[in-house]
């Protein structure tokens, strides 16, 4: 009976292998396979999948492997797909395609490379007319000049979220934006993209009292060692954001002000109306006065630099007026808190 057991073990096992190899011209290591399906929790060895590997190259399944660099890559052949026994939806399949457009560094790598046999087979399913054009209806347009995405070296990127999903010390070679290259030991604590760049968000071993971010692209090397630690149970991702770290560094940047303007323009109106800043915000439309007429705008928000670029470029486009920041008083800052 144990034996039966372990022979149906040996046949999943073999069909997980199948169904992570991506169909020919793409290929796959087995060390990449190997990490696709620890993620999973599919417990094997790395030799035994090179064995298993050998085993399906051998047999009539279609499994080829490329000798002509290493490490090998394997692939399947065409007649390999009746092996799976299951077909993507267009629902399915256009999900799939969207999340790995869009979410490619919102996961550890472990659990994207887990994915690839679904994403390649989302892209040979998304052939139907409707689901195949959806991609082409539609786009993510950013309010800010787009840049092209600094090179992050995959190698880097799968340590990186290695680290930070299973809590493992990283130690990291850098080199900062004036080129001064470092060695550092950190405690990954949380990833940030902003727009075009991915930060690590990590603490010094050797100064425990500060939280900074390094750049991925500016990393050399990343290794994850077997040091395990415990979050700070003071550190909070969300906070730290709040605090305006991501917003450069200028004198009194996010301190928290009470922002007033006017102008006069309708559409920019409707347009603050229907996005406002945040619950605080308030448009009032004056009726007397000089002013009559005109909007005034207060709201209570951090005060950023990316706050001043939108301040100068509204001003230009939609005649921003009478601009006053006010520091909040510690009571105000706790009723503002209170109802973000």
């Amino acid at each position: 009976m144990a034996r039966t057991t372990s022979n149906l073990t040996e046949a999943i096992n073999l069909l997980e292998i199948i169904r992570r190899i991506p169909f020919h011209p793409k290929k796959i290591t087995s060390s990449d396979l190997f990490q696709a399906l620890e993620a999973k929790k599919i417990k094997m060895s790395l030799r035994t999948l090179q064995r298993a590997l050998d085993a399906l190259q051998k047999s009539e399944l279609g499994i080829e492997c490329d000798k002509s660099s290493k490490p090998y890559g394997y692939s399947r052949l065409p007649q390999v797909q009746e092996l799976d026994s299951f077909k993507l939806d267009d629902e399915t399949s256009l999900l799939l395609r969207l999340a790995q457009e869009h979410l490619k560094y919102q996961m550890p790598a472990r659990m994207i490379g887990s994915l690839d046999y679904l994403f390649s087979q989302s892209k040979e399913e998304d052939k139907e007319p409707r689901s195949h054009q959806w991609l082409k209806k539609v786009a993510v347009v950013s309010g800010v000049i787009p840049q092209v995405a600094p090179d992050i070296k995959p190698r880097i990127f799968n340590a990186v979220t290695e680290g930070l999903l299973h809590e493992k010390q990283l130690q990291i070679e850098y080199v900062n934006s004036k080129r001064q290259r470092s060695n550092m030991t950190v405690l990954p604590l949380g990833l940030v993209q902003q727009e075009s760049r991915l930060y690590l968000v990590c603490m010094p071993v050797d100064d425990m009292t500060k939280v900074e971010s390094k750049a991925l692209h500016r990393m050399q090397s990343v290794k994850v060692t077997d040091l395990s630690f415990i979050p700070p149970a003071d550190f909070s991702l969300k906070k730290y954001l709040s605090s305006g770290s991501f917003n450069y560094d200028y004198p009194g940047r996010g301190q928290p002000i009470r922002l007033s303007f006017l102008f006069s323009n309708d559409i920019t109106a409707v347009n603050l109306q229907e996005t406002p800043f945040n619950k605080t915000q308030k448009i009032r439309k004056l009726t007397n006065g000089k002013n009559k007429g005109k909007y005034r705008l207060t709201v209570d928000i951090e005060d950023t630099f990316l706050l001043d670029a939108w301040i100068k470029t509204w001003t230009e486009m939609a005649g921003i007026e009478n601009v006053k920041k006010k520091p909040l008083t510690k009571e105000a800052e706790i009723v503002s808190a209170s109802i973000r």
